[in-house]
């Protein structure tokens, strides 16, 4: 919604953060800004993607934080990047079938409040 700026700000930020990475890709889900959940569907889509990426590492927002979008998306990949591991859990992209796949680790960075160590 980006309440101190606009969509095409936060598209320019998110360009920018993207080449000062040296991302070669960056994939938005399309999750609703301050309306998402953490359910069935949205589990789901951050599942494919993992899958579809591999990654070894994931980094995720603060699980706390003042805006409560950061703490619910935490929530949201750390319980997706188990997830991501299970046989059981189908899910495909352009058809095919995934394979299994976690993260060894998932790391969230810090935002508005100190974390010392989290506990889920």
């Amino acid at each position: 919604m980006g309440s101190r700026g606009s969509s095409v700000i936060r598209g320019d930020e998110a360009a920018a953060a993207a080449e000062i990475l040296g991302l070669s890709i960056r994939e938005n889900l399309g999750l609703t800004d301050g309306f998402f959940e953490i359910n069935q569907d949205s589990q789901l889509e951050v599942v494919r993607m993992i899958r579809k990426y591999q990654p070894e590492i994931v980094l995720a927002n603060a699980v706390s934080d003042r805006h409560p979008d950061h703490g619910k998306g935490a929530e949201l990949v750390h319980k997706s990047a188990f997830l991501s591991g299970l046989i059981k859990i189908k899910t495909e992209v352009d058809g095919e079938e995934q394979a299994a796949w976690r993260p060894k680790r998932v790391f969230h960075y810090i935002q508005d409040h100190y974390i010392d160590q989290i506990s889920w």
